[in-house]
């Protein structure tokens, strides 16, 4: 029922947030608000059919590569979101650039001992990609010293240790109440990231009409 109740929070989230993206990517024609949208869609469908699992079953997905592959999609288009403010003409690579995508190869071997190969080398490949270019849009902006944030990367830097945090929480699991570190860190940290990215766009948005 704890599993049930966070899931339902968090896919309540996700419609608000990705219906009112929806509406804007319509509404204003936005190429990227669009990539936002369908990280919602993404992200939402993989919730929706674990939280359908639990209803019908009363238990989490023996199987959930239905849900990993949805997820792993929301990853892609957010990246893809970042890589359309990156800069167009080519930048030199800068190592920093590849401490994200690092730390995601190495969580992918230490998850191998959860779960199979195919899925964790997917996510770990989807999470790696964000996190270079969260990585590279924050710095890149500090190159060319922007006046106003890139509030976008940080909401992707944001999302991408939001993420790792759960996984790695999901092993401390003892019981089924809410005052496990998975369930916390779902509600405390995971969903505000999911806001902070709609937020991060409406900004963003504002500051173009405003300029």
């Amino acid at each position: 029922m704890t599993e049930l109740t966070d899931n339902l929070l968090q896919l309540f989230c996700i419609f608000i947030c990705g219906g009112h993206s929806c509406i804007a990517a319509v509404r204003i024609r936005s190429y990227n608000r669009l990539l936002v949208s369908l990280f919602y869609l993404s992200f939402g469908m993989g919730l929706a059919y674990w939280v359908l699992y639990l209803i019908l079953f009363g238990t989490s997905p023996l199987v959930f590569c239905v849900s990993e592959l949805s997820w792993t999609a929301s990853y892609i288009f957010l990246a893809l979101r970042l890589y359309a403010d990156m800069p167009k003409e080519k930048q030199k690579e800068k190592a920093v650039f590849w401490i994200l995508p690092v730390f995601s190869l190495a969580m992918c071997i230490f998850f191998y001992t959860r779960g199979s190969y195919f899925e964790n080398i997917l996510m770990g490949t989807a999470m790696g990609v964000l996190g270079y270019y969260a990585v590279k849009g924050i710095c890149l902006a500090k190159i060319r010293n922007r006046s106003e944030k890139p509030l976008i990367f940080y909401a992707a830097l944001f999302f991408y240790a939001a993420e790792y945090i759960l996984w790695i929480s999901s092993y401390f699991i003892t019981k089924n109440i809410f005052v496990n570190p998975y369930y916390l860190v779902d509600i405390l940290i995971l969903n505000p990231a999911l806001i902070l990215i709609a937020v991060a766009q409406s900004r963003e948005e504002k500051l173009c009409r405003t300029t």
